[in-house]
């Protein structure tokens, strides 16, 4: 497994989701106590940026439609059979690191996740 870092863990807020994209997929980071998220970027439901969003107790909410997901899994707690994929994460000193095979998904990491983007959009921003 080849860890690659993604984020400092020091520049995320707490429960304030900030974007990402490798190769062209949109990620959100969720940063919630001690604990780091990385989930698809998108709402499953119309297709929406989770980091233009909001974290409302433990789920992230589009804020489109309201479609909740948990930031720790990313099932939604209305339909437990939509889920944003959620990828591998942990933080080494005050790295975000995730690795490029994500087991847990059986599925590839881009490997552009090297030179990962990280920025912070404005609460309420459509796109």
């Amino acid at each position: 497994m080849t860890a690659v870092s993604i984020a400092k863990f020091s520049e995320l807020n707490d429960c304030k989701p900030a974007y990402a994209c490798a190769a062209n997929v949109d990620l959100v980071i969720v940063k919630y106590d001690s604990k780091v998220s990385v989930l698809y970027g998108r709402c499953l439901h119309r297709g929406a940026l989770m980091a233009d969003r909001y974290v409302k107790g433990d789920n992230l909410i589009c804020g489109l439609h309201r479609w909740d997901y948990r930031v720790d899994t990313g099932v939604s707690e209305y339909n437990n059979k939509e889920v944003l994929k959620k990828f591998t994460a942990w933080v080494e000193d005050d790295s975000m690191c995730g690795c490029e095979r994500d087991r847990s998904l059986g599925e590839r990491i881009p490997s552009a996740v090297r030179s990962l983007r990280l920025s912070r959009f404005v609460q309420g921003s459509l796109t």
